[in-house]
C-alpha cells in the first residue's frame, strides 16, 4: 500500500502540483505532516556529516547511498520538491525557503544552525496543516514575506 501511494505521490509531484494544493486535497487524509516530519531529521543529519550544500543532486544522492536507512527512493522527489523546488509565483513558501537555503548557497550545518528542525516543521505546518481552513475561505496561498516576520 506504501508503495502505491509513494509512486501516486511522485506522480504528483512530478506535474509539479504545489504543496498547498496536494496537502490541501487528497494527502490531508493520509498524515503528509507526520511523512514529512519523519523524512527531514533523517535527510538532514547526513547533510550536515557531509558538509554538503542543499540541492537536488545532494539530495537524491545521499538518499540513495542511504536508501536502506531512508526506505522508499521515492523520498527523494519529496525532499527535493520540499527544499528546493522552484514556483513561478512568489506567494510560495517553498520560494521563501528555497531562496534563503539555495540562492545563498549556504552550508547546511550553518542553516541547521541558524535555523532548527522545527522551523522547517512550523514552516510546512504553516503552509499546510495549521491554516487549512482559513486558506479555503480566502482561497489563495500565505504570503512568504508574512511569513518570514512571523518565524
Amino acid at each position: 500500500h506504501n508503495n502505491i501511494f509513494y509512486y501516486w505521490l511522485c506522480q504528483k509531484l512530478s506535474k509539479q502540483i504545489k504543496l498547498i494544493e496536494i496537502i490541501s486535497n487528497e494527502l490531508l487524509n493520509q498524515n503528509l505532516s507526520q511523512l514529512i516530519q519523519q523524512i527531514l531529521p533523517q535527510i538532514f543529519p547526513i547533510l550536515i556529516e557531509k558538509q554538503d550544500i542543499i540541492t537536488i543532486n545532494s539530495i537524491e544522492k545521499y538518499l540513495n547511498i542511504n536508501k536502506q536507512y531512508l526506505g522508499q527512493k521515492y523520498l527523494s522527489k519529496i525532499i527535493s520538491y520540499l527544499l528546493i523546488q522552484k514556483i513561478d509565483d512568489n506567494d510560495n513558501i517553498l520560494h521563501f525557503f528555497a531562496d534563503n537555503i539555495i540562492n545563498n548557497e549556504k552550508n547546511i550545518y550553518q542553516i541547521i544552525s541558524e535555523k532548527p528542525y522545527s522551523l522547517i516543521f512550523q514552516l510546512i505546518d504553516y503552509c499546510g496543516i495549521a491554516d487549512i481552513n482559513q486558506r479555503k475561505k480566502n482561497n489563495k496561498i500565505i504570503n512568504y514575506k508574512k511569513l518570514k516576520k512571523k518565524y
